[in-house]
């Protein structure tokens, strides 16, 4: 009797049953279905292109752990806030000219390279990537995007300026 399992060498890569090669679709199909049928632990649905979380019937609870820590702190901050305002005034003016002083110039170097980095990405071949499905046409045009982010810019800023100058 032959055995349907064809043979291989190491480096011809994966065996099927049928010596036949999975697509890339059906490769996709079984990721989706395995993410949808039976939640496995080591994916996590937003990793899957064309699945939403809502889609794959998995609950994520808050930890109730974190979640305490996090607002005793918060809580905490806003009571000093409230409480000892001149204090928290204080305190909080010493550290920021300490972080100044001592990693001002850290910070100024971390946003030099995230811009450097930012205008490698946008300008390389990387920058041509789009975001969303492979098959999607873009919802806005280039110069509706660079028209959004100027309106937003100056939004911003007059909506700021506009009550921070007076009040100075």
């Amino acid at each position: 009797m032959d055995n349907p399992v064809e043979k291989h060498s190491p480096s011809d890569g994966p065996q099927t049953p049928t010596g036949a090669h999975r697509t890339a679709g059906e490769a996709a199909r079984k990721i989706v279905r395995d993410i949808t049928t039976v939640p496995p632990r080591s994916v996590h649905p937003a990793l899957v292109p064309g699945v939403s979380v809502e889609e794959t019937g998995r609950t994520y609870r808050t930890d109730p752990l974190v979640f305490g820590v996090a607002a005793a702190f918060a809580l905490g901050f806003i009571a000093w806030g409230v409480f000892a305002g001149d204090n928290l005034a204080g305190t909080t003016s010493t550290v920021l000219a300490w972080v100044v002083e001592y990693f001002g110039f850290f910070f100024t170097t971390i946003a030099t390279i995230i811009l450097v980095f930012m205008l490698f990405v946008g300008f390389s071949r990387y920058g041509r990537i789009p975001l969303g499905r492979d098959d999607e046409e873009p919802e806005f045009s280039m110069f509706s995007w660079i028209s959004m982010l100027f309106a937003a810019g100056m939004g911003i800023g007059l909506v700021f300026w506009g009550a921070a100058e007076p009040l100075t």
